[in-house]
């Protein structure tokens, strides 16, 4: 895959586009996968990537 970013952006635009709660449903995957590695890491944790302000 030459540009696996663009790749992740496209799956997020199509997927918003053509299912009910895609958004809210990443957007809850994203949070578990932060609180994970939060505990994992020791609470060191970034922001998570609003897909409503993409």
């Amino acid at each position: 895959m030459e540009n696996p970013s663009q790749a992740i952006f496209n799956l997020f635009i199509q997927g918003s586009k053509h299912y009910d709660q895609f958004t809210s449903n990443i957007g809850e995957l994203m949070q578990l996968e932060r609180d994970s590695m939060s505990r994992i890491v020791g609470g060191r944790v970034n922001n998570i990537l609003d897909l409503n302000r993409v």
